[in-house]
């Protein structure tokens, strides 16, 4: 192998490792962007998806609320119509039995029997005058806000009234009240009931105790606060319990900025993303540390990177495998090159040794044969001179002129040899071409005689003497 395959090679195998340094430099670059970019897409699928769960929490929280106040209106009214019922069954009792206006115990019985805790018997002006309770003797329409709400009724004898659950001022507890008037309209009758049944229902439905079935994902906590004083009544971390919302960090201008979407900031002193939104009576919310989400993040970003730390080795690993292949291939065709060179190099010298040898051969060919053709043609002018009979001047002349075409063509030989050598000349003179032509005609004369051809030739030349190389216009 030659000092140049050698270089060559060296420079092959230099490119080589160069290229595949530089394969494996951008196979890195290009994981480092696709795991960047995977981990900004998997962090923003998280928080999507973490709103998302948020939306939905608040939306169940938002339900319940819903429900319960459904639940609630629909309990009292059906209660509402159900003691205006047992109003006015104790009125009619009352009315057919006067003599119970004035016996407590009968008025109690009849409270068992309707299953109600009080009745009391008011006149037409609104006046209680006997009843279960004669602490109540005396009270009328006049006598508080709790009273007062019946009033309308003294106007209008076909009304009949039900309070909403309120609180009993003079006994502390909770009581509907419902006022029906006799048929007789003498007076009115109401009755008092307790409302156990709503009351178990209403603490079922609490506020407190909406959260406590709610299990939250890990890191996520989830708040009820009054929209008015913006108290945290209910979380399910009670430790926020009391606190109010701009306590945690969720101030009234972060409220009206944000609008009820997610928003990352500062909550319970930690970077979290927290969703609030209104819902009548309480603003409802949840938020989830962004440690937490990193943290759920994690082992996903670890895997992506594992895997594409293997993909890129397995990568690098067959771009230098081809580069390897490549280069061998590359190595073999150098090597078969210079061995075809080498078999170039000796076919060269080979032809131009033979090209050397047919020279040299041409030369002295055309040298050997040119001298007896010189004499050959010396003794036939002489014989010219000695001649008189004009037959034999005649195959004189013939032979002289086949010696001279024999002599031109060597002559050629001779030149071949120069076109080769890059020195032909051209021989040009005047000359007649008639008398080329006729000596053309006297060497092929013999050889058609005796083949039985005449030959014959006939030419009209505008110029007949010409500037030409005779031996070459002869050929």
């Amino acid at each position: 192998m030659n000092n140049e395959s050698v270089n060559l090679m060296n420079k092959s195998k230099t490119s080589k490792r160069k290229l595949q340094v530089i394969v494996a430099i951008i196979v890195l670059i290009l994981i480092n962007i696709i795991f960047f970019v995977q981990r900004g897409f998997l962090l923003k699928g998280k928080i999507t998806g973490l709103e998302q769960y948020e939306d939905l929490l608040l939306t169940q929280i938002e339900d319940i609320l819903n429900k319960n106040a459904r639940t609630e209106d629909e309990m009292i009214e059906s209660l509402k119509e159900d003691y205006i019922v047992r109003a006015k069954a104790a009125s009619y009792i009352i009315e057919h039995n006067p003599h119970f206006e004035d016996d407590i115990e009968e008025l109690e019985i009849i409270t068992q029997l309707i299953k109600v805790d009080e009745v009391h018997l008011f006149d037409s002006t609104g006046t209680i005058y006997a009843g279960t309770r004669p602490q109540y003797y005396g009270y009328s329409f006049k006598s508080g806000e709790q009273m007062a709400y019946f009033t309308p009724m003294l106007e209008d004898k076909t009304l009949s009234m039900c309070q909403d659950m309120t609180p009993n001022t003079a006994e502390a507890k909770q009581m509907m009240y419902a006022l029906v008037w006799r048929d007789d309209e003498k007076g009115m009758v109401q009755i008092g009931v307790e409302p156990k049944r709503l009351l178990e229902e209403m603490n079922q439905n609490d506020i407190y105790t909406v959260l406590d079935e709610f299990v939250p994902a890990r890191g996520v906590v989830a708040y009820i606060a009054d929209a008015k004083t913006r108290t945290i009544v209910e979380s399910t971390d009670h430790n926020y319990v009391g606190m109010t919302l701009d306590d945690i960090g969720y101030s009234k201008k972060i409220q009206d900025i944000n609008g009820g979407k997610l928003y990352k900031g500062v909550i319970n002193g930690e970077e979290s993303y927290a969703l609030f939104r209104e819902n009548n009576a309480y603003i409802l919310g949840a938020s989830e540390t962004n440690d937490f989400l990193k943290l759920d993040s994690r082992s996903v970003i670890i895997s992506t990177a594992f895997y594409l730390v293997i993909f890129g080795i397995i990568l690098i690993t067959i771009v230098w495998q081809t580069i390897d292949y490549v280069e061998k291939i590359r190595e073999r065709q150098i090597k078969e090159q210079e061995v075809q060179n080498e078999r170039l190099e000796e076919a060269l010298k080979l032809a131009e040794s033979a090209n050397n040898a047919k020279t040299s051969f041409l030369f002295n060919m055309s040298h050997d044969i040119r001298t007896p053709m010189n004499a050959i043609i010396g003794y036939s002018q002489l014989m010219r001179k000695e001649l008189t009979d004009p037959k034999l001047i005649s195959y004189q002349e013939k032979i002289e002129h086949s010696g001279n075409l024999l002599l031109s063509i060597i002559n050629n030989v001779l030149d071949m040899a120069r076109i080769e050598s890059g020195k032909a000349e051209l021989d040009e003179q005047c000359v007649d071409t008639s008398l080329v032509i006729t000596e053309l005609m006297s060497v092929f004369e013999a050889e058609a005689n005796k083949k039985n051809i005449t030959m014959t030739s006939d030419w009209e030349v505008k110029h007949r003497f010409l500037m030409i190389d005779v031996t070459k216009m002869k050929e």
